[in-house]
């Protein structure tokens, strides 16, 4: 296994199920609401304890309208965010765990402050699912 450089979220997941063996390996798993398949690691048992590898290159977030939102599924918080020139990089509360999500070249007006609700996104065939001990 080659060594991991760089940021990553590790996610919670509620529930998955493996399918295959070797590199061809992936799960359908429940995190923030939604079942989706993702590419898995080899060592993968249905006893396993797991999460779930997010790129915070890899996440979306998009401002949701209203009041009264809470954190659950794809529904977030903006915790906090630094400004970078090229990019902003938001810390989001979400029910899987805090994350980080990168956004490129924003528009003024889209820069977000602590406290908006989100609605939170990632590409299932880029993030992984690991054995809970690998990713320490």
């Amino acid at each position: 296994m080659a060594d991991f450089i760089g940021q990553a979220n590790f996610l919670d997941v509620a529930g998955f199920t493996a399918h295959g063996t070797g590199g061809t390996a992936t799960a359908r798993v429940s995190v923030l609401g939604v079942d989706q398949v993702v590419p898995a690691h080899s060592g993968i048992t249905p006893d396993s304890s797991v999460v779930l590898l997010v790129r915070p290159e890899s996440v979306s977030v998009r401002k949701l309208p209203g009041e009264g939102l809470e954190v659950v599924g794809r529904t977030g918080r903006i915790l906090s965010s630094v400004f970078y020139g090229a990019w902003i990089e938001y810390d989001v509360e979400t029910e899987a765990g805090n994350m980080t999500a990168m956004v490129y070249d924003p528009l003024p007006g889209d820069i977000m402050a602590a406290g908006t609700f989100v609605s939170v996104a990632f590409e299932a065939e880029r993030s992984w699912l690991l054995p809970a001990e690998v990713s320490h």
